[in-house]
């Protein structure tokens, strides 16, 4: 089952960073990269986290997938509705 979150809501916090990488070129041209299923990982593996984190944390985590990308399209729209094209 945690397999099956990580993949789902990993995609999700992925889009997510999508968005606002789309987003972030209606100001500017940086781009970002980040790792996105590391806390499940750990727990699907069975190890401790190196880090310090509790157990608990691999299996919460996945949550924040979809809260992140619920927010990233709010970013979206707000860029969207503030956006001003050059005319060409």
């Amino acid at each position: 089952m945690l397999l099956v979150a990580s993949v789902v809501c990993g995609a999700c916090a992925f889009l997510g960073i999508l968005v606002l990488q789309a987003t972030s070129t209606f100001w500017t041209v940086e781009t970002l990269e980040v790792c996105i299923n590391y806390f499940p990982a750990v727990a699907i593996l069975g190890r401790a986290d190196p880090l310090g984190a509790p157990a608990i944390t691999g299996w919460i985590a996945p949550l924040a997938g979809p809260v992140f990308l619920g927010l990233c399209l709010q970013v979206w729209n707000l860029g969207v509705r503030r956006y001003r094209s050059t005319g060409s």
